[in-house]
């Protein structure tokens, strides 16, 4: 007896369903047989520190086949075992943030393809430099002489002082035990760039802290006065004064001796003489600011107050804000680029002491 259409082409359709059920799980059987699994990484080759620091190194490798991206680990060379932890990357380089200056350490690298993962590669031993000192600044600049001072490294006893003309070509240097140096027979109004390492016998050097400073003219000077005070003659707002102004390294610390904090304070410098070219003279009083183009203050002559009076000033003292910078800041620079804004007090005859109502301002 014969099918009807309507039964062969059940018949018809039945069929198709089961082949393509096959096929399907051919597939299936197909993707999971280990032809088709992920390969394993070949192990990571040419393993190198291109950049090293006091506390952090760079490195690089070759692309490893079949890696997928890489992990890496590092420990100091004195630890036994390897940490448990790993840092990944899907570059052929990493950053690594360490804890300790002039301290040797390991580095390893393999690759990574799914599950799958390389041999590690040959450990890399690597030596993080000295510890950079914080700063170098000026403690006395006048037309032949800058005197320069700079935070002491821990363990550090000496120190390489070399100086230029923004060539490059050392027109000075002085190995220095301790932490300031008196420069000499300088030439007036002259640029100058400072460097300051420091150095340990059996030790890597450390980088170098830069201050780029100019020589000042006769008349201009920054000094301490006895009582301890700093002193700067003149101060310009379009002068080139960004690290003439000296810096403190402050750290406080609770009672058990932990570091809760700590960076940089701008100490208070007193000025003979100011000249501004763009700001404001304020009154904290009365507000009555009196935008300013172009003006000259200097201690013992008068200026008109921006309450319209005539006033002696009798001193200038110069600050910043903010005066303390403690994040983000390990360098000198970091702290300097931070400031927001320059303050210049006005004391009076008849303001002599605290409480000062007048002042000058301008943005950094």
């Amino acid at each position: 007896m014969s099918m009807t259409n309507n039964a062969r082409t059940r018949r018809t359709v039945h069929l198709l369903l089961i082949a393509l059920a096959v096929c399907l799980g051919l597939s299936i059987a197909a993707v999971q047989s280990p032809a088709f699994a992920a390969k394993t990484p070949a192990k990571v080759s040419g393993l190198n520190v291109i950049d090293v620091n006091d506390f952090s190194v760079t490195i690089e490798w070759n692309k490893a086949k079949n890696a997928k991206r890489y992990e890496y680990q590092y420990k100091k060379a004195s630890a036994k075992k390897w940490p448990k932890g790993v840092d990944v990357t899907y570059d052929t380089y990493a950053d690594i943030d360490l804890t300790s200056s002039n301290t040797k350490y390991q580095i390893r690298v393999r690759g990574v393809n799914g599950s799958k993962r390389g041999k590690w590669s040959s450990a890399k031993t690597v030596c993080t430099l000295l510890q950079t000192p914080y700063a170098i600044w000026a403690t006395y600049i006048d037309h032949s002489a800058i005197e320069l001072a700079w935070y002491p490294v821990d363990g550090v006893e000496e120190y390489v002082l070399t100086w230029d003309q923004g060539d490059g070509d050392i027109v000075g240097e002085k190995t220095v035990k301790g932490t300031s140096y008196r420069v000499e027979s300088l030439n007036e109004l002259n640029f100058y760039c400072f460097t300051v390492q420091a150095v340990k016998s059996g030790a890597p050097t450390s980088k170098p802290a830069v201050v780029e400073l100019y020589t000042f003219d006769q008349n201009n000077r920054l000094e301490t006065d006895p009582n301890g005070a700093l002193k700067l003659r003149s101060f310009s707002q379009n002068d080139n004064l960004t690290d003439v102004l000296p810096a403190m390294y402050m750290i406080n610390i609770d009672s058990e001796y932990n570091v809760e904090e700590q960076g940089f304070y701008f100490p208070d410098l007193e000025l003979q003489e100011l000249a501004i070219t763009k700001g404001a003279t304020l009154n904290q009083t009365s507000r009555g600011d009196v935008a300013l183009t172009s003006q000259t203050f200097r201690v013992g002559e008068t200026f008109t107050a921006p309450d319209g009076s005539e006033q002696k000033i009798t001193r200038l003292k110069l600050t910043t804000e903010p005066n303390i910078v403690f994040e983000d800041c390990q360098y000198y620079k970091d702290a300097y680029d931070k400031i927001e804004k320059f303050i210049v007090d006005i004391y009076t005859e008849d303001h002599p002491l605290e409480g000062t109502p007048f002042y000058v301002e301008w943005e950094h």
